[in-house]
């Protein structure tokens, strides 16, 4: 009795695993083509010789003075204390950079850059409160 217990449980079992097996009911189809590896001008795109320039034609040429990207005497040079207040309240000067040894860096609408010598610390946060209105938008930082 226990052997076709075991029997009809085999059957059974082989049974379930063929029904779950898959048959294909439609044909497979073939993979598609295979793209083009490195497309040409046939396919629109340019290849190098359809007059690109070379690169001693492509480029711009230098900048005769570049710009500086630090903070320092540039066209204006030193100029001394007692011409600084003419300077800031003509309303040329957008930014003033104080060090911590008494160092001035002004800084004038066309970009150039004049230094000086405060006789004092902070003379210079003094002259610019004193100003008023030209002195308003001036961009002030210290070190």
């Amino acid at each position: 009795m226990n052997l076709n217990k075991v029997l009809s449980i085999g059957l059974l079992f082989v049974f379930a695993l063929s029904a779950c097996q898959s048959t294909p009911s439609a044909p497979t189809q073939a993979p598609p083509a295979a793209p083009t590896a490195y497309p040409g001008p046939a396919q629109g795109y340019p290849v190098p010789d359809q007059g690109y320039p070379s690169p001693a034609q492509g480029y711009p040429a230098p900048l005769q003075n570049p710009p500086s990207a630090y903070p320092g005497p540039q066209a204006g040079g030193e100029i001394p204390w007692d011409q600084v207040q003419a300077k800031i309240s003509s309303g040329e000067v957008t930014k003033v950079m104080q060090t911590h040894d008494l160092k001035i860096v002004l800084t004038l609408n066309d970009g150039t850059t004049l230094t000086t010598v405060e006789p004092q610390i902070d003379a210079i946060m003094q002259m610019i409160k004193q100003c008023g209105d030209p002195c308003k938008n001036i961009l002030v930082s210290t070190e």
